[in-house]
């Protein structure tokens, strides 16, 4: 069953929505102005069009991306700022339909509003696209910290050494305490670090804490060392 009107059903609405909304504008003006009218009466009629379909795809793509209308601009959401560009250049284009002017006085203040509208919204979009990208790299780097605790924490039922499952013990705790955040200067120690916990891994699934107890002292070390460097690297950035 062909399910992708659903994926594209919030496109949709937007799409039937804002045809509707030209429709029924042309209707009304056309209905009290006529067909019989000059170039700043057409010059501002497309004007108004464009506000309807700009504001609905500003509208469109800060649901898309958002799931909510819940960007602000200037202590206003960028909703409002669309019912607001539209009912300024509906106010406007109404104007300039009476008086009937000249096309360059009807256009050039209708040709700016547009302008000044995406110069509010633009910013603000490029602004969440890059606090998204930011949010996506800070899960990044907390999960490679998290998913080595819990290997560790997994590894401790198996161990049935009592020193040696003490040792891991203790790497969990202070693994579970330490900062998440990963950087590039801790890239190199933390995926040494990955690879210890392997093998002790390794040797824990073996039986053989011989070799797993000098391994799990090693974990402890590389994680107070980690320590001291995210303390070091905050340091240096403030």
């Amino acid at each position: 069953m062909d399910m992708g009107w659903l994926k594209n059903s919030k496109k949709g609405k937007f799409a039937c929505l804002a045809g509707v909304s030209i429709l029924i504008y042309s209707i009304l003006v056309f209905i009290i102005f006529g067909f019989s009218n000059g170039s700043s009466f057409w010059i501002s009629y497309v004007f108004a069009k464009i506000s309807f379909l700009l504001s609905y795809m500003v509208a469109y793509f800060s649901v898309n991306s958002a799931k909510r209308l819940t960007d602000w601009i200037f202590s206003l959401p960028v909703m409002r700022w669309c019912v607001i560009y539209v009912a300024v250049e509906l106010i406007i284009a109404t104007v300039f339909m009476i008086i009937n002017t000249s096309w360059k006085i009807a256009f050039i203040p209708q040709f700016l509003i547009p302008i000044f509208f995406l110069v509010l919204v633009v910013p603000c979009f490029a602004q969440k696209s890059h606090a998204k990208s930011l949010s996506q790299e800070t899960v990044v780097k907390v999960s490679v910290i998290r998913q080595m605790n819990a290997k560790l924490i997994a590894l401790i039922p198996r161990i049935e050494d009592t020193s040696l499952k003490r040792e891991v013990e203790k790497a969990a705790e202070m693994l579970r305490h330490s900062d998440p955040m990963s950087a590039d200067c801790l890239l190199e120690l933390e995926q040494k670090l990955s690879d210890v916990i392997d093998q002790t891994d390794k040797y824990v699934r073996e039986n053989n804490y011989e070799k797993a107890a000098p391994l799990a002292r090693e974990i402890c070390l590389l994680i107070e060392e980690r320590n001291q460097l995210v303390i070091a690297s905050k340091l240096i950035q403030y």
